[in-house]
This record gives C-alpha cells, sequence and structure tokens, in this order.
C-alpha cells in the first residue's frame, strides 16, 4: 500500500534532520573509531568525551537508516553505509558529509527562500561576501571544500572517464578541476595524452600532492587563475564538470566564451 501523500512530504523534510545527525557522525569520526571493533555507546562516549545517553540515541536513530548495526549486546558495529563515513577508505565520503553539514553551508540554505524572492544568492545575503571569497580568507573551510568537490566526482568522474572517447585529444585542460580527480582518471587510461589542471590559486595548492599519488606529475601542468580572466591555451580539448552550476547564464556564457 502506498504511503499518503502527507507521510511522504513528512518523510522528506525529515531528511534534513537525517542530514544532521549524518554531519555530526562525520564530525565526531565515530566511523572510524567503531572500525576498530564494535563498542557500545558508553565506551565510545568515554573515550570521545559526549554525553552517553545523547550519543545512544544518536547511534540508535543513525542505525535505523542502516549507518551502524546495534547488536544483541548493546554494542554498535559497523555497516557497508557507516563504513563508506570512515576518512581511511577509498572513494570515502566523510569529505562531502563534512563539507555539506558545516554551519557556513548550512546556514546559507537555511536563507533559500532569499534567493527566491531576491534572485540573488543566498551565500551572499547570509556572509556578505561571495562563496569562493569567503573560503579564500579560510585555507581549512577551502582544503574541505575541495576534498569534497572531490568525493562528489568519484562515480560522475568515473562513468566519465569510462565512457567517453577522449581518443585523439593530445592534452586536455580541466576547467576548474578542483585538485584533478578527474583529469587523473583520464590520463591513466589514455598514456600519451597530458593534461592541464586549472583552478583558484588557493584551490590547486593542494593538487600536486594529490597528482603524484597517481604517478602522474609530469604529465599534468597544474595553473592557477580566474576564469573569468583567461584560461590557458595550447590545449585541444576543455573539459568543465560541475562548475556550470555556481554562476548565472550570463557568467556562464563569459566562462564558455
Amino acid at each position: 500500500m502506498a504511503k499518503p501523500a502527507t507521510k511522504e512530504i513528512q518523510d522528506l523534510m525529515s531528511a534534513r534532520w537525517v542530514a544532521d545527525m549524518i554531519g555530526v557522525a562525520a564530525e565526531l569520526e565515530l566511523a572510524d573509531f567503531i572500525n576498530s571493533g564494535a563498542k557500545t555507546a558508553d565506551e565510545i562516549a568515554k573515550a570521545k568525551g559526549l554525553h552517553p545517553t545523547f550519543l545512544y540515541r544518536l547511534l540508535r536513530g543513525l542505525a535505523s537508516y542502516g549507518i551502524f548495526v546495534e547488536q544483541e549486546d548493546g554494542t554498535f558495529a559497523q555497516t557497508p553505509r557507516s563504513d563508506a563515513l570512515r576518512k581511511d577508505v577509498p572513494h570515502s565520503a566523510w569529505n562531502v558529509v563534512h563539507l555539506m553539514a558545516r554551519p557556513w553551508s548550512v546556514r546559507a540554505w537555511m536563507e533559500l527562500g532569499h534567493s527566491i524572492r531576491a534572485g540573488t544568492p543566498a551565500f551572499e545575503h547570509v556572509h556578505g561576501i561571495e562563496l569562493f571569497e569567503y573560503l579564500d580568507k579560510r585555507p581549512n573551510e577551502l582544503e574541505l571544500f575541495a576534498e569534497g568537490m572531490r568525493s562528489f566526482s568519484v562515480s560522475s568522474g568515473t562513468a566519465v572517464a569510462e565512457t567517453y572517447d577522449f581518443s585523439g585529444i593530445r592534452t586536455l585542460a580541466d576547467i576548474g578541476g578542483s585538485q584533478g580527480f578527474v583529469l587523473s582518471l583520464v590520463l591513466q587510461k589514455y598514456p600519451d595524452m597530458r593534461g592541464i589542471l586549472f583552478d583558484l590559486p588557493a584551490v590547486v595548492k593542494g593538487a600536486p600532492g594529490f597528482i603524484k599519488s597517481y604517478g602522474l606529475e609530469s604529465r599534468i601542468d597544474v595553473r592557477g587563475g580566474n576564469f573569468f580572466e583567461s584560461i590557458p591555451s595550447g590545449a585541444d580539448a576543455y573539459l568543465l564538470k560541475h562548475t556550470l552550476h555556481n554562476w548565472s547564464d550570463e557568467d556562464c556564457l563569459r566562462i564558455l566564451k
């Protein structure tokens, strides 16, 4: 029997609370701690300086969504969903969860109504400056943002690299490519290709280390700049992924031109 529409709306609205729960779990790194073995809420609370009763309620709530599982002995153990929240697993969800739960991001979403009424970004309304200027002044948040963007690229970026025919392209420029995840995947598949990674100077600052982990430091030229001012020349093709949605139609045309 299908849910009544009223119940469906209630479930959708309560998803905000679930997101907050997952965000706190990521902030407290609960999945990493539980990974060494199932533990009770009291054990976790004592080790991390948390309130045991309220932590127990959080873990029970998460378990109802398949994030951790409460066992008969009262301990909480890992599940595939909670395992994805570990920081040390390949393609972890931790970065993007932590990013989306940051107070500066949540506050902007809470003012979505301002954007709908005024036609201007809620982020600027809340914080007084635009997003990238805000991040540029906060290196730790900028690093988290870059890591979160990389996490966003895992599924779609992998699909692009595996599916699209990049053959015949000698040099591929990834514009707004953050730390170079998608570009690295493409170059791994096409060993004769070279790449140019282009993003804001503060964003690409951490890219060389990531690119080196793929063994591509000799094939990718990392450049910092602003694509409203100029982009690198000399590439055979230009890639923009998860970038244009940030801007108005007018700004998108400026970028593409």
